[in-house]
């Protein structure tokens, strides 16, 4: 028997009395595929209606308290609250969820290899906890074939469903013989090795940019869509792989609009910033306004280059971009590299969704729209 969250009980859709670290274990159930297939047994459309909600076979707050059967002298809410802390808490904005939790560090840093594991540990474990054997865990997930889609696409098989079920079996050993489950993820779920630095640090100004001449970022503007395929390079190599397609744009709005990064730094970055990168960062004066943004133009103009030219990977499904095999002839030292690095640090200290509300509303909603 799946337990269920009766009508009355307080662990109901709006919380008011749940703990929240109950919350955050109850928003995994509430995303993993066992709880998925089970809505969609229940739904005849596309929308869930509130009295189908309540009916939904979500796990008891009783179940999180026991022991985690593959893991021995810890209780299953303390082995899934890590795994949910990583994958949630990836920017300052969401400092106030962490502390609630029970975590004071920084945001953790956005790694999809780990990112796809930590999902993969949770949702094996709710196969474990709603009692589902390994060929009817296997029967769920060949049921979502978007999924499969992807995957296949991706990587040339159903990655998600192998190793979902490959930890599944690891589990289920582990509650055979009484040892711990061993994870594949090195350092374990929310180490702080994983972590951006303390805050403490965004406020200071970084040292190459102190270091740097005047002008040393510089940009001529005698070529927009030449400058546009440059910082987007920069911006794709600096950020690495699987770098989510809304950060590098943003990135690229602040390093081709370089007035925009201002309120995001303290004012000793302010100075730096307006001396290495000369008048382009300049504030407009108050009755002066823009309607230049780098998703439109010269900038959607780089992007059609660089993808046609396998220097873009984009990942649709992920909506994340990666860099691919750039020319030799595109350079990318001095301004791009320069303002690519500085920004995207910035991003990672105070937070994408902190630095896009401080820009301009038509930007930031342009932004937005490019990225969905």
């Amino acid at each position: 028997m799946i337990p269920r969250v009766a009508v009355g009980d307080k662990f109901s859709l709006m919380m008011p009395s749940a703990e929240p670290q109950l919350v955050a274990v109850l928003y995994a159930n509430l995303c993993s595929f066992v709880l998925d297939y089970c809505a969609r047994q229940k739904i005849g459309g596309v929308s869930l209606k509130f009295f189908t909600m309540r009916q939904l076979p979500v796990l008891a707050p009783m179940a999180y308290a026991v022991e985690a059967p593959w893991n021995i002298g810890v209780s299953v809410r303390d082995w899934l609250l890590p795994r949910v802390l990583e994958l949630t808490y990836t920017a300052w904005d969401l400092e106030s969820f962490a502390r609630d939790v029970g975590y004071d560090g920084p945001p953790f840093r956005w790694d999809p290899v780990r990112r796809f594991l930590l999902r993969a540990e949770l949702d094996a474990a709710f196969f474990h906890l709603y009692g589902i054997s390994h060929d009817d865990a296997d029967y769920i997930l060949d049921t979502f074939p978007i999924v499969r889609r992807n995957d296949e696409k991706a990587h040339g098989e159903y990655r998600t469903r192998r190793v979902i079920l490959e930890i599944y079996d690891t589990m289920a050993e582990a509650t055979r013989t009484g040892q711990p489950y061993q994870t594949r993820l090195d350092p374990p779920a929310a180490d702080p090795s994983v972590a951006h630095p303390p805050r403490s640090r965004a406020s200071a100004v970084a040292p190459d940019l102190v270091a740097l001449p005047d002008l040393a970022w510089y940009r001529p503007r005698t070529n927009l869509r030449g400058e546009a395929v440059v910082a987007l390079a920069a911006l794709l190599q600096e950020a690495g792989a699987g770098a989510p397609r809304q950060t590098i744009r943003l990135a690229a709005a602040l390093v081709l609009e370089p007035r925009w990064l201002l309120p995001a730094l303290a004012p000793p970055a302010v100075k730096q910033w307006l001396r290495v990168v000369g008048p382009e960062a300049d504030p407009l004066p108050d009755d002066v306004s823009t309607l230049i943004h780098p998703v439109d133009g010269a900038w959607g103009a780089a992007i059609r280059q660089l993808r046609a030219s396998g220097g873009l990977i984009e990942d649709l499904a992920a909506r994340t971009w990666s860099p691919g095999s750039l020319p030799a002839s595109l350079v990318t030292e001095g301004w791009p590299a320069g303002r690519a690095g500085f920004v995207l640090d910035i991003l990672r200290q105070r937070g994408v969704e902190s630095v896009l509300a401080a820009l301009p509303e038509p930007i930031r909603r342009k932004i937005n729209e490019a990225a969905a």
